[in-house]
């Protein structure tokens, strides 16, 4: 079986700049559901 969802991670050192997160504090990071918009103009409410 294949995964069309996708994944729900995002490793914390692929993360955007502009999120301001520690980047050596844990390994993964949750990834935005961007919806009908670009995934690079989303951000995430928890980490």
């Amino acid at each position: 079986m294949t995964r069309h969802g996708g994944q729900k991670t995002l490793k914390r050192l692929n993360t955007p700049a502009f999120l301001q997160i520690k980047r050596k504090h844990g390994k993964f990071f949750i990834k935005a559901s961007a919806g009908p918009h670009p995934s690079r103009f989303c951000l995430t409410l928890l980490h």
